[in-house]
């Protein structure tokens, strides 16, 4: 028998909380320490899929993620790279409809790096395992092209950030209208920023 535990974030573990799985699922702060099951035992593999650039202190709560696994067993950790806004573009297709997203989309990442969200964690995750000691350190980074579910995230998020940038007289409406406009297509073909996926192994002796 494999004992796990996924963390996700914030947002993401309340909507599973309070569904029917509430019964088998046990909310974790793993920036203030490390879960745990039931009897106290470690997990044989530990999965954070979004978690770590949401919370202030990234290396506590991975060491805390770490301290969670038995000797030998696994740690993956997730996180996305908002990599298109350092190239200044991002691929879409119809390629005009570029401009009117990225304009609204490099805003929003800004706005969220202001607060504190790591944009381009992603990138750092192999580097970051292998400091905090596991080894047999590798990955993956995939982008999606046309995934209809990510683009309705993406909409929803830009939604929930540009509107407070409107508000600020950072973003005017008309931009954050065209913008939204452009994500409700639905023949865009959307490349999604890549998902960095990278695993570990706990040392046998640590």
């Amino acid at each position: 028998m494999c004992s796990a535990v996924a963390m996700s974030a914030p947002t993401y573990a309340a909507a599973v909380m309070s569904s029917t799985l509430a019964r088998l699922v046990r909310e974790e702060d793993v920036e203030q320490q490390p879960p745990r099951l039931v009897d106290g035992a470690l997990f044989d593999l530990a999965h954070a899929r979004l978690v770590l650039g949401h919370v202030r202190d990234r290396e506590r709560a991975l060491r805390n993620i770490v301290h969670a696994v038995r000797l030998g067993g696994w740690v993956l950790i997730e996180d996305v790279d908002f990599l298109w806004t350092e190239l200044g573009e991002q691929p879409l297709y119809p390629e005009d409809r570029m401009t009117p997203y990225f304009h609204v989309w490099s805003e929003v990442v800004r706005l969220m790096r202001e607060r504190g969200y790591a944009v381009h964690f992603g990138r750092r995750l192999a580097g970051v395992l292998r400091s905090a000691g596991l080894e047999l350190v590798a990955g993956e980074a995939v982008m999606t092209i046309g995934d209809a579910s990510l683009q309705r995230a993406m909409r929803l998020t830009i939604e929930r950030f540009a509107t407070e940038l409107v508000a600020m007289g950072r973003l005017s409406e008309d931009a954050l209208h065209a913008c939204l406009c452009v994500m409700d297509e639905p023949d865009l073909l959307f490349t999604g920023s890549p998902m960095f996926s990278v695993w570990g192994r706990r040392r046998e002796h640590s």
